[in-house]
């Protein structure tokens, strides 16, 4: 048995009252990996193409699974195998996008229409999943439009490419969330996981390019770091929510969004507005309504 394995059969034998508070612990843990990784993700990728930091955080995060499922490729190749592909290119897509982003314009910014996220993963999953509308829906869609619109700021004449990049990117994350939810049925963590790191790898390999890969090792730290805390985040996050409510883990994982202001504040000196704060209090608030409006 793994380690990952054995971490989740032990908290398994718990109290359920334990395995609640781990599980929004995890969470929790998981949402400072994800806000340090931006970080660093936007200090790489001011040097560097998207395509090859992309590259480095799909292969560091193959070998941390491929380490944790112990090279066994028949467990870790799944069942529905066609879906999982279509998952780890939509992933691919919805990463590089983002990456793009970040490089495009500011990480609070980028970071802040992100979190738009709930509710495309909401309305692709009423629309395509066969998942329950709920009134409060339209609420917490006005209230993202609002925030939206607040960050964007189209009065000032345009509207970056930067933040429009980082629109698209959360309607592909809403897509690779409802598959995930679907797959999580039959597959495990480690599979979906895989399929997402070996299509990255292999899918950014070609754009980025040979030359600029070979560059880019002069840069190992910030590329390792990358892909590390991004492949450990989205493995606790995984764990987190097989403990914890589904809401519960909602609320504790928006709180990656005011932990990057805070970072990319004091280590990137981004200065923060208060139309950049209103528009990500909206954005949080509606993530908020949405997630209570699950049942568990």
């Amino acid at each position: 048995m793994n380690l990952f394995k054995r971490a989740t059969a032990y908290i398994e034998s718990l109290s359920r009252e334990r395995k609640v508070r781990i599980g929004l612990g995890l969470v929790f843990i998981s949402s400072l990996f994800f806000a340090w990784s931006n970080l660093l993700l936007k200090q790489v990728v001011e040097d560097l193409s998207p395509f090859t930091v992309a590259f480095w955080r799909g292969t560091v995060g193959m070998l941390i699974v491929l380490i944790l499922g112990r090279f066994r490729m028949k467990k870790l190749l799944g069942v529905k195998r066609g879906l999982l592909l279509t998952r780890g290119l939509l992933g691919v897509t919805a990463l590089t996008l983002f990456f793009i982003s970040v490089k495009s314009t500011t990480l609070s910014n980028a970071v802040g229409l992100f979190h738009t996220y709930p509710l495309f993963t909401t309305l692709i999953g009423v629309l395509f999943f066969k998942e329950r509308w709920r009134n409060v829906y339209m609420l917490a869609l006005f209230l993202s439009l609002g925030g939206v619109l607040l960050i964007v700021r189209p009065e000032l004449g345009s509207i970056g490419l930067g933040e429009l990049i980082s629109l698209v990117c959360v309607f592909f994350v809403g897509w690779v969330l409802n598959l995930v939810r679907y797959l999580r049925k039959s597959e495990s963590v480690l599979s979906i996981i895989f399929y997402f790191t070996a299509v990255t790898s292999v899918v950014s390999f070609f754009p980025a390019g040979v030359g600029e890969i070979t560059h880019s090792v002069s840069m190992w730290g910030g590329l390792f770091g990358v892909g590390l805390l991004t492949t450990l985040a989205q493995l606790l996050m995984t764990a987190g929510y097989t403990f914890c409510s589904a809401s519960g883990g909602s609320i504790i994982s928006l709180l990656g969004l005011p932990l990057t202001f805070i970072l990319s504040n004091t280590f990137l000196g981004e200065r923060f507005n208060w139309f950049l704060v209103a528009g990500s209090a909206l954005i949080f608030i509606s993530g908020y309504l949405i997630a209570f409006a699950r049942k568990d």
